[in-house]
């Protein structure tokens, strides 16, 4: 008998992407260790931990840094925008790109696992499921917290609509090589100015209260804080505005090779990249974390903080993509073997990972130790059995449904033009912005 089909397939895709299979399984890794320290305190049921526990999980040092994990959405947010921008505007270039081909490869991706574990959840939480048909129309990010059918997947929408999007940029950019690293520049700079709207109106400031036992007054506060500014798509989509920039400026103004060259500034591109990520990551904001709070910089960072950890992110992905040395011992161990498997199950895992996690507290632990040990076996448990659910999903729905999506595709592509050499390329004249759209 054989057991082929439990194999997960060969990577895809170009060599030098592939550290970025070990950044999605970090960043999986780092939001499984999130919910386990958010949901720990929902238990012993039914009362759940008592609040001062519950408030020495939460302000503890080490929580104070697995509850950053929500960062990890924007790393994620980076990835989507650098890889399916990248590519997109390969297949643009080589005039094979059809829209409904890139429509049913993505929605084939993201769709029929998505069900099953919708139906799944009705079966087993079934929590606000009269909402659940905003899933099925990725609009559920605009749905209030309180009424969100697994509120963990509002980042879903982001990415779907800008699949919708991105085409629609590139419809008016007609001159990509010449014009669309600056267009997106001022997308980018358009959507900190909605952020600062958005929190000119809200008047949303820290403490952030992220402890679920919390009173009232503070679930309150976090809830609108969620709802107006943390899951929207015009509050979020810039970090992958992010990562098309990184791919436009890998695509068409010679970035790797110009880092190549002058390996001080990518140096030093990657540390002030670097240091920008972790003083965002630092910095106190929720409560517990300081003292007191100045409201000027209170507005200032919740206006800037996803966006500028993004350009971050983003900055030092486009080190890594060069062969910068500060840069190469990560981009080797990021890289190697070992992470594609698991990166395959990410999607799953995404979906997942909350389940998981009540699951175990629910029927093995039941009352759990708040204390350092307990806490990381814990975590290792929820992202073992994360990853091994997630790689029954891959096998049963994942797997199968893509296959098919990618034969579909195939059969919208249009025929490639010749692929044209280098200083053709760079001297051809701008492609009709109706190209994308051709069938």
């Amino acid at each position: 008998m054989s057991f082929a089909f439990l194999r997960i397939g060969e990577p895809e895709g170009e060599a030098r992407f592939r550290f970025i299979d070990g950044v999605r399984v970090l960043c999986l890794m780092w939001i499984t260790a999130f919910h386990v320290i958010f949901y720990c305190s929902f238990f012993p049921l039914p009362a759940g931990l008592p609040k001062p526990q519950a408030n020495a999980l939460f302000t503890a040092w080490p929580s104070r840094w697995v509850l950053r994990g929500h960062f990890a959405l924007d790393v994620l947010f980076v990835v989507t925008g650098f890889l399916i921008g990248y590519y997109v505007l390969v297949d643009a270039d080589r005039g094979k790109l059809s829209y409904r081909a890139f429509l049913v490869r993505r929605l084939a991706r993201l769709v029929p696992a998505y069900i099953a574990v919708l139906i799944l959840y009705h079966f087993t939480m079934n929590f606000n499921f009269e909402t659940v048909w905003t899933n099925l129309l990725f609009v559920n990010n605009y749905v209030p917290l309180i009424h969100q059918t697994m509120s963990w997947s509002w980042s879903l929408p982001v990415d779907v609509h800008f699949y919708f999007l991105f085409p629609l940029l590139l419809f008016f950019v007609r001159d990509r090589r010449a014009r669309l690293f600056s267009a997106l520049w001022l997308v980018f700079c358009a959507l900190f100015v909605v952020r600062g709207i958005v929190e000119a109106t809200a008047h949303v400031a820290p403490p952030l209260f992220a402890n679920p036992h919390g009173t009232r007054g503070e679930q309150e506060l976090f809830n609108h804080y969620f709802d107006s500014i943390y899951d929207k798509t015009h509050t979020r989509i810039g970090a992958i505005v992010c990562g098309l920039m990184v791919a436009t400026l890998i695509r068409y103004h010679d970035a790797e090779n110009w880092l190549v060259k002058y390996r001080g500034v990518a140096g030093a591109i990657f540390v002030v990249a670097a240091a920008l990520a972790i003083a965002v990551l630092a910095a106190p904001v929720m409560y517990g974390e300081a003292r007191s709070f100045d409201p000027a910089w209170a507005a200032v960072y919740l206006i800037c903080y996803n966006y500028l950890f993004a350009l971050g992110i983003a900055a030092a992905m486009l080190v890594l993509l060069s062969d910068n040395p500060l840069g190469r011992p990560i981009r080797a161990l990021l890289s190697h073997p070992w992470w594609y498997v698991p990166s395959e199950l990410c999607y799953g895992v995404f979906l997942l990972n909350p389940m998981v996690v009540l699951a175990l507290y629910a029927f093995i632990i039941k009352s759990p130790t708040i204390a350092p040990g307990p806490i990381a076996l814990y975590t290792v448990s929820a992202i073992l059995c994360a990853f091994a659910c997630a790689y029954v999903l891959y096998v049963l729905i994942e797997r199968p449904f893509r296959t098919v999506g990618k034969r579909l595709a195939r059969r919208l592509e249009p025929v490639p033009r010749p692929v044209l050499a280098p200083v053709e390329a760079m001297s051809r004249s701008p492609e009709p912005a109706s190209a994308f759209l051709h069938d």
